[in-house]
Parts: C-alpha cells; structure tokens; sequence
C-alpha cells in the first residue's frame, strides 16, 4: 500500500508527492481538523500566541467544548497543582543553568541541531520497521497541537475485548515550538510515543485485565497513578538518547505550574526568563497551565502537566524496586506489578530496543538520577546471625591429694554465643543456689570432691543463668565461692 501525504487547504485537498516507506502511512496537515481535537486544547491557539508575542494581548482561549465541560477538567484531583518535588524541580532547573546558561542551551547541546520534519518521517518510519512494526500506526503532522507530540487510538471500548481492532495514530507538532525536531531529539520522542506508550497499549492488549481492570484490583486508566507512571518512564525514555540527561523541560514544566499559583501570565512568562530565554518556549509552556482558566490572567492553573517530572522522580527513586519487564507488560502503575506477577502474560511481552539488555538499561536509569541529584532508594543490607565461637583457657591450680601436687591443669570452655535476643527468665538467687547445691551433690556422690571441678561447675552453670536473670558477675562470683566454702568444709 503506497502511502500519500496530504496537506487540506480550507476544504479542498491537494496531493502532494508520495511518500513510500516499507507500509508506513505518514500525512502533513496545515490544520488540525476539528474532530481529531481534544476539548481541552484551545482552537484558536495560533492565533493568540501571535498576539501576545507581538503585542502581549493576554491571550482569551476558545475550546471546542463549553465552559462547564472545560472547567469540569480543571477541577478533577490529577489537574490539582502539587508541590511534593518543587525542591527537586528547582535544584534540577539550577544545575542546568549552572552547567548550560539556560534551559535553551541544553537543549540545543542535548538534542543536536535542527532537522525538517521530512528529515524526522524518514527516522520514524525507520524505528518502525527495526522493532517490526512498520504499518502499525498513521503519523500525521500538525503545526497547531498543544504538545510536542501524541499518541492516540481508535477502536472498540475496551469492555468488548478487542485489542486487535485498535488504530494507532502518532500526532506530531510541526512547529519551532517542538523541542525534540532535532537530530537526537527525534530519536526521544520516537522512545517516548512509540517505545513506551505505543508497546505498554500493545502489550496491554494480550494481558487477562484489559476488559476489566476493577477485577485485578488496578488503578483506571485515567488516573493520576497512571498517568505519573506512564509519563515518567515515558519521560526517562526520551533523555536515554540525548547527549546531556538532565530532567530540565520536564522540572520546568513542574515549576511553571508551582509558579502559577501566585502569578498570573504575564508575570509569569517574564518570570521563566530566568531560565528559558526562547520567548516561544516560555509562552508553550505558560500556556498549557494557565488554559483552563477562564480568564488567563488570574492566579492558578493547570497541574496535570506535573506528573511527567513527579512521575520521572518516583520511578529513578526505586530502580532496584521495579521490574521493569513487567512494568512494559501493560498500562500497569510500578506499585502494581507484585499484584500482577502472578497473572501476566509473559510470552506476549514486546520491549522495545532500548530494554532489550535490562543490566545496562539500569546502569543507565542510575547515571540519570546521579546527575539531577535524586538519591536512589537501596536495599538494607541484611547481616546473616551467625555463630561464632569464643575460646577461653583458664588455668586453675589443683589442690588434692589425689592428684600430683604443685601441678596446674588447663580448661578450655567452648561457648557458643548467640547474637539474638533472649527473653529474660523471671530466675532469681534462690534458684542459683539451688541449682549449685544439686551440682554439689551429684560430684560428691561421684566420689569427686575437687575444688576446682566444682568452682568451675558451677560458675558454667551460673553463667547461663545470668544471662537469662541479669545477675551481676561479682553477685555469681560470691555464691560460687560460698559452695567452694562448703565442699572444703
């Protein structure tokens, strides 16, 4: 099937030279048409952004759906504003403009140089055909999208069980807006769309839970877990191939809506100077948090934007926690796999090129969060109770008649000690004392009445006991003597 690109000029479509790649269908549009836009993306973005950079009109958003629907989006838990990682964002966005200059700069170090977006087909429709998956998806290019890129499908509700009736469709920004149209920036985004969202929906689709997700106990699949799950790893994928692997758009983008709280947009685009100079970058990423609002000046915003950078931050945070194969087997939050281990289908796991070797892909993953200074969580080390054996020689001077005079025999006492608590016995003195006269009694029935064979007898016996009783050594000491009184008597 030869594929063709094509550009709609008002209502009339022209034909452009076609384009053939090994099955891949790639399209290039002047406009994004209404029905493939989300409500909450603003239908006269182009528009308002000229104005405000030329003249800096506050910008007044039109949305495809009403203002009730709109202001429904905004006001759900994932759209709040967070400020767990604001420390973590900052000490990310200070290191790059102490390293960088500016968040601009990093960019173009990190990504290389610009390249067109036929220059970018060509490499997409290659990733396709390396991972065995070319004709798979429809890749359309658009100058107006709110994001640098998206991935979306098309296809019967999950409820009817039919994965293999989906239609994928990967949208890219064809703007100078879109950081990652760069030489190693377009290799990101293909890990980031493809290599992450496009094979976690794959996968998802040959997993029991997929129709019904309530019955395995997961999170939905619009929820805020999710979405910092899926953003983040999706986010740690896109810096896999660049030169530099700082988390800076993502830290500003989680700044920006920390900020947003107490500026309203002017102040806060001239506020972000501060690390982005590109007027543009400034105005992409303000505009995304303040576009819910009904009147873009006022304080507030927009948060579901954090989850790429909170997400990023959990997940480099528990390397060592994370099995990262089953963390590719389906739209499944990290804190989720030890409930699906026992379920997922394994055989059916498709990974894409940058996890085939999981040891350097964590190597990797590791050196991301040393150089943004997150510390990594480690498992204690667990030190193994082992015996050890204490050896003490004691050489006591015989005093019997029985046995040569004036000679000396030495005693070596073996104990075994052990490290692990003991609970304390409720023994008292009397029991001691006991204990000593039984011993007393059994050696003179023997008919051996030595001094220090009973000394030392009876201080073993002694010694056990005070470790379950507490009693001091020079306590032991005194009845062990007062026994030896009694045998010399």
């Amino acid at each position: 099937m030869k594929a063709e690109t094509i550009i709609l000029q008002g209502h009339q479509k022209v034909k452009k030279p076609k384009y053939q790649r090994k099955g891949s269908v790639i399209q290039t549009l002047v406009q994004t048409p209404l029905k493939y836009v989300p409500k909450f993306t603003p239908t006269n973005l182009l528009e308002q952004k000229e104005q405000f950079l030329t003249s800096g009109i506050v910008p007044k958003f039109n949305f495809k759906g009403s203002q009730e629907a709109i202001e429904k989006i905004i006001s759900t838990k994932k759209a709040e504003i967070r400020f767990t990682y604001m420390a973590e964002a900052k000490k990310c966005l200070d290191l790059t403009k102490e390293q960088f200059g500016s968040v601009d700069t990093f960019v173009a170090e990190a990504y290389g140089k610009r390249i067109n977006h036929l220059e970018a087909s060509a490499y997409l429709a290659q990733y396709l055909t390396d991972h065995n998956i070319e004709g798979s998806m429809k890749i359309v290019w658009s100058p107006d999208l709110a994001c640098s890129a998206q991935m979306c499908w098309q296809g019967p509700n999950i409820r009817y069980n039919k994965p293999e009736a989906r239609k994928y469709t990967l949208w890219i920004k064809n703007s100078s807006e879109n950081t990652l149209l760069r030489e190693h920036g377009i290799k990101g985004l293909a890990d980031h769309e493809i290599g992450t969202h496009f094979f976690r929906n794959l996968n998802d689709g040959f997993q029991p839970w997929f129709s019904d997700r309530k019955k395995f106990g997961l999170k939905g699949l619009q929820s805020k877990t999710l979405q910092c799950t899926e953003e983040g790893i999706a986010t740690i994928h896109t810096l896999l191939s660049a030169q530099h692997h700082f988390l800076a758009v993502s830290a500003l983008t989680y700044y920006t809506a920390c900020m947003s709280t107490k500026m309203k947009f002017r102040e806060l685009f001239d506020h972000l100077q501060q690390y982005v100079i590109d007027p543009e970058q400034r105005w992409k990423h303000v505009m995304r948090v303040k576009r819910g609002l009904e009147d873009p000046d006022e304080m507030g915003g927009y948060g579901k934007d954090q989850c790429y950078f909170e997400g990023a931050v959990e997940i480099l945070r528990n390397i060592d926690k994370i099995d990262f194969t089953m963390l590719m087997s389906g739209k499944v939050c990290w804190k989720d796999i030890p409930r699906i281990k026992r379920v997922v289908r394994v055989d059916c796991i498709k990974l894409p090129q940058l996890m085939r070797n999981l040891d350097k892909y964590k190597k990797k993953l590791r050196e991301v969060a040393r150089i943004n200074g997150i510390a990594t969580y480690t498992k204690p080390c667990v030190r193994k109770s082992s015996r050890t054996k204490r050896t003490s020689k004691t050489t006591i001077p015989v005093n019997n008649e029985n046995k040569r005079k004036n000679s000396a025999v030495s005693v070596n006492t073996t104990k075994p000690v052990n490290f692990s608590p003991q609970k304390a016995a409720p023994t008292s003195c009397t029991n001691v004392h006991s204990t000593t006269n039984k011993l007393y009694d059994r050696f003179t029935k023997a008919g051996d009445t030595a001094a220090y064979s009973i000394q030392q007898a009876l201080l073993d016996s002694g010694r056990r006991l005070m470790r379950r009783s507490k009693i001091p050594a020079n306590k032991l000491q005194e009845m062990a003597t007062g026994q030896l009184t009694m045998v010399k008597a």
